[in-house]
């Protein structure tokens, strides 16, 4: 339940960012800058997916260390 709450908050971020995007756009602000948003928003992205890329193993790890009988240090 929980991973779906957060999966549910991820996607209404990414329309966020992705309406921060067209918010920039549709006031009149050169290409360069529409560009530049862009580029931000792929950034956020990709942080984003590190991110829980991380926070997953973090959590996985130590639950599969606990299966298998073997100390976090070994």
């Amino acid at each position: 339940m929980v991973l779906a709450k957060a999966r549910t908050l991820l996607k209404l971020v990414s329309l966020a960012s992705w309406g921060a995007v067209f918010c920039i756009y549709d006031q009149g602000f050169k290409k360069q800058n529409m560009n530049n948003a862009f580029a931000m928003l792929m950034l956020f992205d990709e942080q984003k997916h590190q991110y829980f890329a991380r926070r997953h193993s973090l959590i996985t790890v130590p639950s599969n260390s606990i299966k298998n009988g073997f100390s976090e240090g070994e």
